[in-house]
This record gives C-alpha cells, structure tokens and sequence, in this order.
C-alpha cells in the first residue's frame, strides 16, 4: 500500500507541473526533459503552497492529499488532451553503442547503492535524513501542519528559523499513508535525488550529447558526493545540501537553455527549480540571489528582446523568497553568525588574502573530492574564457560567485567565532556539496562546441521547440 501511495504521489507532483507548464506553452512533446520539468515544477507549486499556508495559519493534513488528487487529475487531463503525441517518435532514432553501454555500467553502481539503502533502511539508519524527519515531527501536531511548532518550549531544537522545505515534503509522504512512515520517506527522498542526478545529464546531453553527459555524471557520482563514507557510514550524508546544488544546477542550466531556445517552458521549470531549493536550506537564499541576477544579467546582454512573461519567470524565485522571508519573520532566527558590525567587516576584509588561502588548502588537501578538484577549477575557467562573448555564459559564474561567497563566510567565522577549525570541519564541506552540481554543469556545456546553440540530442531534443538563437 505504501509503495501505491508513494508512486501517487509522485505521479501527481508530475501531473501539477504538466498542466501548469501547458498552461505557459500548450502542445510540446512529452519527451524526458519535458516530464523532468514537469516533475520538479509540481514538486516546487506543492512544497511553496504548504509552506505559506503553514506559515499563516494550520494546514489539516487533508491538504496534502487533496493536493496529490488534483495533480493525479491534472495529469490524466494531460494525457487524453495529448493522447495523439505520446508514444510518437520525438526525434530520429539513435544506436547503443559499447561506449554507451561502457559508461551506464560506470554510473550505475553508486546509485544503485543509494537505492538500495533507501529501499531497505528507515530514516532513522541515515542520520542526515533523520534530523528532517524530526523536523518534520515538530511541524506535525495531530492532524495539522504548523510552523507554530518551531518556537514550542517543549520542541526545542537548532537552527528554528530553516526553511522548512524538507520538513514538507517528507509530511507530504506521511499525510498519504496516515502515519510516519519513515522507510517511504526514504524511498521517495531517494526517488528525488535520482531524479534531479537525471535531470542534470539531461541538460548536459542538450548541449554536449549523452556520452558527456554520463561522463559527467559519472565523475560526479564516484567521488564522495553521493558516497562520502568518513561521515559516519552514511550513503548520503550532505543529503540536505546535495539536492539543493542540483536544484541550484538544474535551475541555472533550464534558465540558460530556456533563454538560448526562447523556451518560456524551460525557463519557468528552472524557476520553480530555484524556487525549490530556497524552500530547503537558507543557503538557498544565497543562490536564487546569484542564479537570479547572473540570469537577468545575461537575458539583459542577449540582442533579441524577450517577453514580458520570461522577465517575470526571472524574478519568480526573488518574490517567493520575499514572500517566505517574511511568513518567517513570526519564527525566531538562529544562526551560528550574526549581522557584521562595520568593526568587524573591516576585520572579515582583512583576513581575505589568508581566508582564500586557507579555503584553497582545504579544498586541495581534502581526499575526498577526488579528481573533481583537478578537473573543474580547469574546466570551469577554461569554458568561461572560451565562451566570454557569449551572453548566455554570464550564469556560469554562479559557481565562482558562490564560492567567494564561501570565502566571505568563512572570514567572518574566524572574527566572530576566533578560529576556523569549525568551518573546516562542518561548514566547507557542506557548502561545497551545494557547489559541484553546478560547477560540473558548467564546465562541460561550456566547453561544448557551439555553446549558443544547443546540440539535438538524440534522446532529449524536444521536437517542436523555437529554432535556437541568440
């Protein structure tokens, strides 16, 4: 019964995001990038609504399922309108070859890993996933979801003022089944970073072709991104930050691949991307910043002028966050740093030479980013200098950004906390899981051929997009 209600509710995150996405552009292809989209755009559209609804008042635990019966609506609503497209050919036939085959097997082992672990093992054997899932207990009291229970003396726990993105989406496995049941948690968490790890070849093969891609995702994979074992033997320890770099990936490659195309659909899906990965973590915050203007930045730089629609798919992620922001403002905030005094910024500034200095060590020096700290400072620069010209390229720089955002961050550990040993050990690793998605993203479609023009990926070219242009 379990396994009936996660797939439900699955299938109706993905039958929410078709019929909005149908709404902005009717009559595309049902072909894999299509669907991805359509899976995170309904994920964003259901964690978003629970979480302003929580904010402002208690949500009955109804609302979840009500939800998930509208989104299993809407998709078959979506499959007998586009009944004559689907099952047709989307593009011409492509031939599995032993390289292919070569670099699936490379891949697959480490996730299959993952899969396994989830489907057999509760959340209470990953300690990552176990403090959301308490997290998600807090918000729980009986039948409704409160955010009230943040600030309950008798449910005291750290950092109160987090998004509660996580805490929804697991209440949205438990609400169908009636109970906390933390092994479909579990499976459907796991479901999700499958997902998004697709979603990223997916983007890649756009640009670059499928066998990219799944180099890439297999360099991403076999270095301890997914499988860091120092960390008390979890497989998925950085749960939490994992899926919020590929979300911050996914929405940075959709918005650059929406505005080459002119694709107002792709463009809204890496909005609800970005808007998905501010409901996780505040980090979030710091990204839909970046991602936002960087995107702006770059539609701004393009020759053609663009929809009044796209603009405002832009700037989507900035007003939900505003809107969180202060449907937050009733929860106490607690962070391990605070607001820098001008003393104190002047002191941050001074350390940056050794700040830099100490962050570059520690990247360097860390075993356990494997060959990913030799290829991607290198693939990276040189896909940002081979692509200067190319206003769509100003996005790339999310990464570099973010990272002298990890800079700044760790200069104001060492003043307001007297030592960096703390950030080394907790802090860069973590953040540094939200950065590689991207970093990797980047530094292969960069490198691509003909960066402003997109490849027809045999398995992924949407049939029946715009010609792609400047």
């Amino acid at each position: 019964m379990s396994l009936i209600a996660l797939a439900a509710l699955h299938a109706g995150w993905l039958g929410m995001g078709l019929a909005t996405l149908d709404l902005i552009r009717p009559g595309a292809r049902p072909v894999l990038r299509r669907l991805l989209e359509a899976y995170v755009t309904g994920l964003a559209i259901n964690v978003v609504v629970l979480y302003l609804w929580a904010a402002c008042a208690p949500v009955q635990i109804a609302v979840p399922r009500v939800l998930t019966l509208l989104g299993l609506g809407f998709g078959l609503a979506w499959i007998v309108r586009h009944r004559h497209a689907i099952g047709k050919p989307a593009g011409r036939r492509f031939r599995l070859r032993i390289v292919d085959v070569l670099l699936v097997v490379v891949v697959i082992p480490p996730i299959l890993l993952v899969v396994v672990a989830s489907w057999s093992a509760p959340l209470y054997h990953w300690d990552p996933l176990a403090i959301w899932a308490t997290k998600a207990g807090h918000l729980l009291h009986g039948e409704f979801l409160r955010s009230e229970a943040f600030v309950d003396p008798l449910r005291v726990h750290a950092h109160r003022g987090y998004p509660i993105g996580y805490a929804v989406v697991l209440l949205e496995h438990g609400s169908l089944t009636g109970s906390n049941d933390q092994l479909m948690m579990s499976r459907g968490l796991a479901v999700m970073l499958i997902v998004a790890l697709a979603f990223v070849a997916t983007i890649i093969a756009e640009w670059s072709g499928r066998r990219m891609a799944l180099a890439a995702i297999g360099l991403l994979v076999w270095t301890p991104v997914v499988f860091r074992p120092e960390i008390g033997g979890s497989l998925a320890s950085g749960y939490a930050d994992l899926p919020l770099g590929l979300c911050a990936a996914i929405a940075a490659g959709l918005l650059v691949l929406g505005l080459a195309q002119g694709d107002q659909r792709s463009a809204a899906a890496g909005a609800a991307a970005l808007t998905l990965a501010l409901t996780f973590k505040n980090e979030g915050m710091l990204w839909v910043v970046l991602i936002c203007g960087l995107a702006v930045t770059a539609a701004a730089r393009q020759a053609r002028s663009l929809p009044r629609t796209t603009w405002l798919i832009l700037l989507t992620p900035l007003i939900v966050m505003v809107a969180l922001r202060i449907a937050h403002l009733q929860l106490p905030s607690s962070s391990d740093l605070w607001v820098p005094s001008g003393k104190e910024a002047l002191a941050a500034v001074s350390l940056g030479p050794r700040v830099s200095i100490f962050v570059a060590e520690q990247l360097l020096a860390n075993p356990s980013w494997g060959l990913l700290r030799i290829f991607l400072p290198a693939g990276l620069a040189i896909g940002l200098w081979r692509s200067r010209r190319e206003p769509l390229a100003v996005v790339g720089l999310c990464g570099p950004l973010y990272l002298a955002a990890v800079v700044a961050v760790c200069g104001l550990t060492g003043v307001q906390l007297g030592g960096l040993d703390a950030f080394a050990v907790a802090t860069l690793p973590r953040l540094v899981l939200q950065l590689i998605p991207s970093c990797v993203l980047f530094a292969v479609i960069l490198n691509s051929s003909r960066f402003s023009e997109p490849k027809a990926s045999a398995a992924i070219n949407p049939a029946g997009n715009p010609p792609p242009g400047r």
